[in-house]
C-alpha cells in the first residue's frame, strides 16, 4: 500500500481487454432485475422489432447472446450496420432512464476498434459484456438495494478495489457525479468514476517508479495525462 492505492491493480472489470485482473468474488447471480443488460430492451424499444424492417446486412454468428442482435437492429436507425453515440445511448436505456452521454462517449472510446466513432456488432457485444460485469459489482455494493450508490457504499467499493482515499475526495466525487436530489450515484456514473480512477491510477503508477506515492511531473506531462482520461 502506498500513496492512496495498493501496489497491485484495483479489483474491478477491465476497461478494455484484460488491463487489470478481476475478482471472481464479484461475479455472482444478479439479485435484482432492473440492471440486467443482457435481457431484451424495454417494451417501447422491443416494439421497434416488428414496426421496422430488419437491416439488409448479414446476421452475424452469436455466442450466448441471442437477444443482442435484435437489440442492435432496433437502435441502428440509419441501417448502417454500426451504432452511433446517440444510438448507443438508446441501447443502454435500462427501462428507467438513459445513460448520460458522457458515460456513453467513454464506452464508445473504449470499444471503438475501428476508430470511426461508431461500434460494430462485435464491439456492441463487448460493451454489454463489460456493462454486465459492472452491474454485478454495482449490485454487490448497493447494500440497501436502492438502485444507486451512497457515500458509504462508494467508499466501501473503492476501498475493496484497493484505494485508500480521504472523505474529502469522496465529497468531491459526490459533488461532481451524484444526483442533486438524493446525493447518490447512478449506475452509469459509477462505471465512469471507476474507469476514470483506474486510468488515472495507471498513469500515476507509470511515473511513480520508486513506489513512493508521490510524483514530480511537468505541466506538459500533466496535460498529457489529463487528455488520456477525458
Amino acid at each position: 500500500m502506498y500513496g492512496g492505492y495498493s501496489s497491485g491493480a484495483p479489483s474491478a472489470p477491465p476497461a478494455q481487454g484484460n488491463s487489470y485482473q478481476t475478482s471472481q468474488g464479484y461475479y455472482q447471480s444478479n439479485p435484482y432485475q432492473q440492471h440486467q443488460y443482457n435481457t431484451p430492451p424495454p417494451p417501447n424499444q422491443g416494439q421497434l422489432y416488428n414496426s421496422r424492417p430488419q437491416p439488409q446486412y448479414q446476421h452475424p454468428q452469436q455466442q450466448g447472446q441471442p437477444n443482442l442482435w435484435g437489440w442492435f437492429c432496433a437502435v441502428d436507425t440509419d441501417r448502417s450496420g454500426r451504432i452511433s453515440c446517440t444510438e448507443m445511448q438508446q441501447a443502454l436505456s435500462n427501462g428507467f432512464e438513459k445513460f448520460n452521454m458522457q458515460t456513453v462517449q467513454m464506452l464508445m472510446n473504449l470499444f471503438d476498434n475501428s476508430g470511426t466513432g461508431q461500434l460494430s456488432f462485435e464491439d456492441f457485444q463487448k460493451v454489454f459484456e463489460f456493462i454486465n460485469q459492472w452491474a454485478k459489482i454495482f449490485q454487490q455494493f448497493d447494500s440497501d438495494r436502492s438502485g444507486a450508490i451512497s457515500f458509504m457504499e462508494l467508499k466501501t467499493a473503492l476501498t475493496n478495489f484497493g484505494y485508500r482515499l480521504s472523505d474529502r475526495f469522496y465529497n468531491i466525487i459526490l459533488s461532481r457525479f451524484a444526483n442533486s436530489r438524493n446525493q447518490e450515484i447512478s449506475f452509469d456514473n459509477f462505471i465512469r468514476i471507476c474507469v476514470v480512477l483506474n486510468n488515472v491510477t495507471q498513469n500515476f503508477q507509470s511515473l511513480d517508479r520508486n513506489r513512493s506515492g508521490v510524483i514530480q511531473i511537468s505541466y506538459e506531462q500533466f496535460v498529457e495525462i489529463l487528455f488520456t482520461i477525458v
